[in-house]
């Protein structure tokens, strides 16, 4: 067992809930014979080699010892299946996993295959962990938070709730409200807020700085509606805690927050910033020194410029063209297929180009008549990729998720929603969703995607649409 490291507590006091921070968004929240691990993603890359970790752990999930997992969300920097699978099986029947209830119930069947104790938290409603132990949880989009209370003091992990999509297309002073009230509901005031400080996606092409900072910025921003609305004593930054690791997108790390940057702003609303080191342990409510947290935090960023980006082979034209084929036949199984040729046939659904920058070929991509080499010469592309990215987006359901937050990828701005709208159907398939009936023509018209957004107000801000 590697040796924990307590946070000071000017008080010389304990309380009686301990928290653990592990890395990124995972942490250890102990009380009494409760201990609730959270988020484990704890070693190797996200998002197709597209993250890693910016410190990984020492300990492991057998090490923390934990009677519960609560995970937030599918994303695998939330939901790691090998981290969770590094636990001896004849351990998992002793743990509960907790999670939110979903329609597909891919994780919980899942988990349960493969011997995880799974309790599904009804959204809204108070659950009794053990005695004196409760925790609520609800959703924003796919995400969900969790309110976990033990002893009269509340924890709430928002983890990427309220820093996505919505808060984009919604005012961002508005939505906060709407949501710090559903959550008030269950709690009369809120002891620690755990939330998310730097954007963790897609910010814009790579030579359209100027929009990556003003992304960094609005992360900023967020986390202080995010204060001013729920009114913690503590704020824990996390789950920021990534760096974007592959060649393909490395260029996103130049403008990411700082955890010091998230420091200032915390104390210029009247509240104390909490910064945790992976190891740290934290008697929870009171005070503490995070000068030694923050100066080693500081070593770590300073390490991003020699760190090795990973690299990815290239695929050839031949296993694109299997692997869209196989991609088309699980389109036409879960949809009405003569509703998508009726579709393309009228123009709803105009095909795509795809750059490989690796090949330097074009393809065209065509739901509906196929992967194509068309002979466009010099002319632009709608997004531009490595051929590993297309391939990987055509073997998954989630792929073209994955690719919007591993930010491997370059867009046309005025040109990507043709590659949205043929991407949509097989993403929202992933989520049992299906076409025409869950997914109507309005959703590939216009995408719904946060990348879409995004494409739109960079063109607002004047952005070269093919920069």
């Amino acid at each position: 067992m590697v040796p924990k490291t307590s946070v000071e507590c000017p008080l010389g006091e304990k309380s009686g809930l301990e928290m653990e921070f592990v890395t990124h968004a995972c942490l250890l929240l102990s009380a009494g014979d409760i201990r609730l691990l959270c988020d484990p993603w704890l070693s190797g890359p996200a998002f197709h080699d597209g993250w890693d970790l910016l410190v990984e752990p020492e300990t492991t999930i057998e090490e923390l010892d934990p009677t519960h997992i609560w995970i937030s969300h599918e994303h695998p920097d939330h939901f790691s299946p090998h981290d969770l699978l590094a636990i001896p099986v004849e351990a998992r029947s002793k743990i509960t996993v907790l999670y939110q209830a979903t329609p597909d119930g891919k994780v919980e069947g899942f988990l349960g295959t493969n011997g995880f104790q799974v309790r599904v938290l009804p959204l809204g409603e108070r659950v009794e962990l053990a005695d004196g132990v409760s925790v609520v949880c609800d959703t924003m989009g796919t995400d969900s938070w969790l309110l976990f209370e033990a002893g009269g003091q509340t924890v709430l992990n928002l983890n990427d709730c309220i820093t996505g999509l919505d808060i984009l297309i919604h005012d961002p002073n508005l939505l906060p409200m709407e949501w710090a009230n559903s959550i008030k509901t269950h709690a009369s005031r809120i002891d620690v807020l755990l939330t998310q400080f730097s954007y963790a996606n897609w910010v814009g092409n790579p030579t359209d700085t100027h929009l990556h900072r003003l992304q960094a910025r609005t992360n900023l921003n967020q986390v202080r509606q995010q204060i001013r609305a729920l009114a913690p004593r503590f704020v824990v930054p996390f789950a920021s805690f990534i760096w974007f690791s592959h060649e393909d997108n490395a260029h996103h790390n130049a403008c990411i927050n700082r955890v010091s940057d998230i420091v200032p702003v915390i104390r210029s609303e009247g509240v104390s910033p909490l910064v945790l080191f992976p190891g740290d342990v934290w008697s929870v409510g009171h005070p503490a020194d995070i000068e030694h947290a923050l100066e080693r935090w500081a070593d770590i960023y300073e390490t991003l410029g020699r760190r090795t980006p990973r690299r990815s082979p290239s695929v050839t034209i031949n296993e694109l063209r299997e692997a869209f084929r196989h991609y088309q036949a699980r389109v036409k199984a879960r949809n009405d297929w003569s509703a998508i040729l009726e579709l393309s046939a009228s123009g709803g659904l105009p095909p795509t180009t795809v750059y490989l920058n690796d090949l330097k070929q074009t393809v065209s991509l065509d739901l509906a008549n196929g992967l194509m080499l068309p002979d466009l010469g010099t002319l632009g592309s709608d997004v531009q990729m490595a051929s590993s990215s297309l391939h990987y987006l055509l073997s998954h359901d989630w792929g073209r998720g994955t690719l919007m937050v591993n930010a491997r990828f370059s867009a046309d701005y005025k040109g990507i929603h043709r590659f949205l709208a043929q991407t949509q159907i097989a993403y929202g398939n992933n989520v049992g969703l299906r076409f025409p009936e869950t997914i109507p023509e309005s959703t590939l018209r216009q995408s719904p995607s946060y990348v879409a957004f995004f494409a739109r107000q960079a063109l607002k801000l004047g952005a070269d649409p093919a920069s």
